[in-house]
């Protein structure tokens, strides 16, 4: 027995205490006049929960008496420290000992601004870094983020310590679809290149700034970030350096990637990835920084070899990347008990 056309009316704010409401009311996806929608219900309800705030959040019609053409809407939240920190420690057959610590605020000078601070460490990455979050940038679809950092990559061909800011703008167009354009500010310091090495690549600056912009786009339909289930993702990544932004390297690089979950039954998902790459110098090949080739093989890689041992290598067996890449993998995936699981892959 269906009734009248209906639209959602005004909302009012339930259980807030140290938050603006303004900031939950703002991330709505519908306004007042628009057709009753489940779907924009659904949107607001993971973009409220997006902004780390709240432990819970439940939009719903207010109870009112009849079939209303007009639905007045309550937003109920319950609040959660805005502070929070985080610690954890690991292994990995490539990294061994890997260790974290995060301090974050999510309501930063208030606005729902977001400031971390954060430290990483393995036998590969050494990491020290400050981002700060504005949502709302320009529109309520955007936000801007800047970050400072210090990086020590420890990689068998080479030392690289990395002083890098960069400043992007990320734009959803859709709540599948967002792009961003940023900017890239870097100062790298290489050392320990073997003689082998140049003797393979020739010339190699081993200290010079990077600037340039970097622009991409991301399609993302999947149901989580960490064990999908279904749908895809598609990623695209521009950048370019050159001196006529300033700096001492120049070149271009482009990568494109697609994944696609399947679930087959029996709690068993079909993943398939595809990977594309391609850097270029722009003019002398020292332009292209050894750290910006294209690498493969390893644990995010293809399983199997190790660390960027699948490519091109120097005389004493030592990764130097290439110009160009593409690599691919098919899998199957299955629990087997508890938190373990399985794979069967190509």
């Amino acid at each position: 027995d269906p009734g009248p056309l209906s639209v959602f009316g005004e909302t009012t704010v339930q259980g807030i205490d140290k938050v603006d409401p303004g900031i939950i009311l703002r991330e709505l996806a519908y306004q007042p006049g628009e057709i009753f929608s489940p779907a924009k219900i659904a949107e607001s309800q993971a973009k409220i929960l997006a902004l780390d705030l709240f432990g819970l959040v439940r939009i719903a019609p207010k109870e009112v008496p009849g079939k209303p053409s007009i639905v007045p809407m309550e937003v109920q939240v319950s609040e959660k420290e805005a502070r929070e920190i985080r610690v954890g420690v690991g292994y990995g057959t490539e990294d061994q000992f890997r260790a974290q610590l995060r301090w974050q605020h999510n309501n930063w000078l208030g606005g729902g601004r977001r400031l971390s601070l954060e430290a990483k460490y393995s036998s590969i990455f050494t990491t020290g870094a400050i981002t700060l979050v504005q949502p709302h940038f320009l529109s309520p679809r955007t936000r801007g983020i800047i970050s400072l950092r210090q990086d020590r990559d420890d990689e068998d061909t080479y030392l690289n310590n990395a002083s890098r800011f960069n400043p992007r703008i990320e734009h959803g167009f859709t709540p599948q679809l967002v792009g961003f354009i940023g900017y890239r500010l870097e100062y790298d310091r290489l050392d320990r290149i073997s003689q082998a090495t140049i003797d393979a690549l020739g010339p190699v600056r081993e200290r010079g700034l990077m600037s340039g912009p970097t622009l991409g786009l991301v399609w993302n339909t999947s149901d989580g970030p960490l064990n999908p289930t279904k749908g895809e993702v598609v990623s695209f990544t521009f950048g370019q350096a050159g001196k006529i932004w300033g700096g001492q390297y120049s070149f271009y690089k482009v990568t494109t990637e697609a994944k696609k979950y399947l679930l087959l039954g029996w709690e068993t998902i079909l993943a398939g990835r595809l990977k594309i790459g391609f850097a270029e110098p722009l003019g002398a090949e020292e332009n292209l920084p050894i750290s910006e080739r294209l690498y493969a093989g390893g644990e995010k890689s293809v399983r199997g070899y190790a660390r960027r041992k699948l490519g091109p290598l120097d005389a004493r067996g030592n990764p130097i990347g290439g110009l160009s890449l593409i690599e691919g993998s098919v899998e199957l995936r299955r629990p087997i008990w508890g938190p373990l699981g399985g794979a069967l892959f190509i």
